[in-house]
């Protein structure tokens, strides 16, 4: 579940694009000043609104998909069924009710982090008036640092090199 988890959170994609996304569409556009780490490409026959779009793939969601960078093929290789019935309980166990709760959070904190509804509608393939009408203002630009600084744990078996 963790690259699931890790691009409904850090992209904002939907279940269903993510469902459909391939690795290669992971990869395929390189990054420039502003995103170093690249773009995930959602096409047209991947995107719910049909609508091709390009996501940043931000410090942390660069950080949790690192371990996957040689990858290829579908991400999710089992049915909707089985992430479904996976989320549901990863959610069961941590107390956690809700829908498109990962999704929901992205642009939340993106728009707190940017304060540009244009590109973060973009970036979600929503409307800019939905944007605003449903996540303006929500969060604060503090807690949007806390979110995108949310990274994965040092390995214990890895130990730091004296400086």
């Amino acid at each position: 579940l963790v690259p699931y988890l890790a691009i409904a959170g850090f992209a904002g994609i939907r279940r269903e694009e993510i469902l459909r996304l391939r690795w290669e569409d992971v990869w395929r556009a390189e990054g420039d000043k502003e995103n170093p780490d690249g773009y995930i490409t959602i096409d047209f026959d991947t995107a719910k609104e049909g609508e091709k779009r390009h996501v940043p793939i931000l410090p942390a969601l660069a950080a949790w998909l690192e371990p996957y960078r040689n990858h290829s093929g579908p991400i999710w290789t089992k049915s909707g069924d089985v992430q479904e019935y996976q989320f549901t309980q990863l959610k069961k166990t941590m107390g956690i009710k809700g829908h498109n709760l990962l999704r929901h959070s992205y642009p939340t904190y993106r728009l707190a982090r940017t304060g540009n509804s244009a590109r973060t509608a973009r970036e979600t393939g929503h409307s800019e008036r939905v944007m605003l009408n449903s996540y303006f203002r929500l969060v604060t630009v503090q807690q949007a640092k806390a979110w995108f600084s949310i990274l994965p744990e040092e390995p214990a078996n890895v130990i730091a090199a004296a400086s």
